[in-house]
């Protein structure tokens, strides 16, 4: 049934919902799981259209933990530019991080040393 939906989101161009209704009502017809589902048609609904939402949230947060540790890589490699000396326009061209955003990094870097040093004394 997920193969037939999705074949109906990408070949018919149906919506989601469209896509399972169809593939529901395909099952129905072609005598696949006939009487449960057309006993608990709203309910096989309900649960493939939620199962739906779920998957589409997980490669969401995935795309964004990914972007997130491109992210932080960026800053590492910037921060370890500004140690060796690497002029600002030079790690920008590097890293494709704004000139403010390395200034911050570097900002942020020089407070958290400082602090480190206050509570160690």
């Amino acid at each position: 049934m997920v193969g037939k939906i999705k074949l109906g989101m990408e070949k018919d161009h149906l919506s989601r919902r469209q896509a399972i209704i169809h593939a529901i009502d395909w099952c129905i017809n072609g005598d696949i799981m006939k009487n449960y589902l057309s006993e608990k048609k709203d309910a096989v609904f309900t649960m493939l259209d939620f199962q739906w939402d779920l998957d589409e949230a997980k490669i969401a947060w995935q795309n964004k933990a990914r972007e997130d540790g491109r992210n932080e890589e960026r800053y590492s490699i910037a921060l370890n530019l500004l140690k060796m000396g690497m002029t600002l326009e030079k790690i920008h061209e590097a890293t494709k991080l704004s000139v403010e955003k390395i200034k911050e990094l570097g900002k942020n870097k020089i407070d958290s040393e400082k602090n480190d040093f206050l509570r160690a004394s």
